[in-house]
């Protein structure tokens, strides 16, 4: 079905099942089943209908470049493919070289997304399943991944419901990161409730939410770091007053940042109320280990348990990478999994190095392409002027939403996470055709 906008140019439906997929994914009834050696997902359906999709239907001359760069990432995957061959005797090479393949194709994804229709409606609607999925979250039903960025406050603890709201979650067992993209996306609508011009009211719901959802103890540093960057980015985009003073505007945007940031530090819902499964470990312990990075140096950070498994894991990293030629250019091969597995953490836990490691700084030069183009559209959403409150939230809620992927991306190994990486791309790719259905609208009226 292809819907015909005001400019004349034809648009492909959104993929709403895409979402379906990714409810019944992160609601956790269903999470997969194998073929021959292969585990396959709830969540690839949402790869191999995209592929279908690119296969049988038209292209878009928008996308000519990013088609002629993800043809030659296909084609330079199976040269890789080709070259690792040997490994393929251990059956288990053979598993990790094709699931691992298959992650490394998901940027189709985008670039499809990317061509689709999503106006607010539908945007609309996509908010509402995260709201819904949160609130399964906060009442202790659906806790998988919730907690691991920074923490959600136990509703029915706080409600005194102890585990009364819980034994209804007992069916619910196979949670996976497809639950990533709603936490998103009710996250990025709270900042954006806060940050856009909205009624009181409406700033209460935003901090109210945003309270809970970073006041939880437990989580990671990665948390910290996006909750005092985004109202940084946010309040320079937003506040284009001309009159406010650089240095009142510097001020302000370290005074919001700060304050979300001591709710998160403090973590005033994470003694009693904490989700996570280690309540020692609180955001102030974490917070602190990041500190030691600029009050001790990089040396006194890798000597100091906690965040020196990133430092070292850094650093042996680039390393390895640089001492062989063959590595540098082509990467050790997907078949392994991750790049050097006797490190640190077993990974870089970086997207750069845990990329560059496996295929190289070739296939690096793809990952960043996309990025490149991910990026374009989040700026030029950002961009966006003139429009009603309304749009902005729901711009702004996707916008923030990709921005907090960026977390787990620099500082957790989800490169080699299928899912992650499949509903990474699919935020992403639904940031241009919301932008031009706003934009599009606009110049209508």
């Amino acid at each position: 079905m292809k819907y015909h906008n005001s400019q004349g140019f034809n648009n492909f439906r959104f993929p709403t099942e895409f979402w379906l997929i990714c409810t019944i994914v992160g609601l956790g009834f269903v999470y997969g089943f194998n073929i021959g050696f292969y585990s396959f997902r709830m969540v690839d359906l949402i790869l191999v209908l995209t592929i279908m999709y690119f296969i049988f239907r038209n292209k878009s001359k928008d996308n000519s470049k990013l088609i002629l760069f993800y043809s030659l990432l296909v084609i330079y995957l199976f040269v890789l493919t080709v070259l690792d061959f040997e490994n393929y005797s251990h059956l288990l090479y053979a598993k990790t070289q094709f699931g691992m393949l298959m992650t490394y194709l998901t940027p189709i994804i985008y670039i499809h997304v990317r061509e689709t229709y999503i106006d607010i409606s539908i945007a609309k609607k996509l908010l509402i399943i995260a709201f819904i999925i949160s609130i399964l979250s906060q009442f202790g039903i659906l806790t998988w991944g919730e907690s691991e960025a920074s923490g959600v406050a136990d509703l029915g603890l706080f409600l005194n419901l102890g585990t009364s709201m819980r034994k209804y979650g007992e069916i619910i067992k196979y949670q996976e990161r497809t639950i990533t993209i709603w936490r998103a996306l009710i996250i990025g609508a709270s900042f954006a409730l806060i940050f856009v011009k909205t009624k009181p009211m409406w700033k209460i719901i935003g901090i109210s939410s945003l309270f809970l959802q970073i006041a939880g103890g437990g989580g990671g540093r990665g948390g910290l770091v996006f909750v005092v960057v985004t109202p940084i980015i946010f309040f320079f985009l937003l506040n284009d007053d001309k009159k406010i003073k650089i240095i009142k505007k510097i001020s302000v945007a370290f005074a919001i940042s700060a304050f979300f940031a001591s709710i998160y530090i403090l973590a005033p819902l994470g003694q009693k109320y904490v989700t996570k499964d280690n309540i020692l470990v609180t955001h102030q312990d974490r917070s602190e280990e990041i500190l030691v990075l600029f009050t001790g140096g990089w040396d006194e950070a890798s000597r100091i348990g906690g965040f020196n498994a990133r430092t070292m894991g850094y650093e042996e990293y680039i390393n390895r990478i640089f001492s062989d030629w063959f590595i540098f250019l082509f990467g050790v091969g997907l078949y392994k999994g991750v790049g050097f597995v006797y490190t640190a953490n077993q990974g870089a836990h970086n997207m750069i190095l845990d990329i560059w490691s496996l295929v190289g700084i070739i296939g690096l030069f793809f990952f960043i392409v996309f990025q490149y183009y991910i990026l374009k559209d989040l700026i030029n959403i950002l961009r966006i002027k003139n429009i009603s409150n309304n749009s902005k939230v729901m711009l702004y809620s996707f916008a923030i939403a990709l921005i907090y992927f960026y977390t787990p991306l620099l500082f957790q190994a989800v490169t080699s996470d299928r899912s992650f990486m499949i509903v990474y791309y699919l935020i992403a790719g639904t940031l241009r055709p919301l932008s031009k259905s706003i934009t599009e609208k606009k110049l209508e009226v």
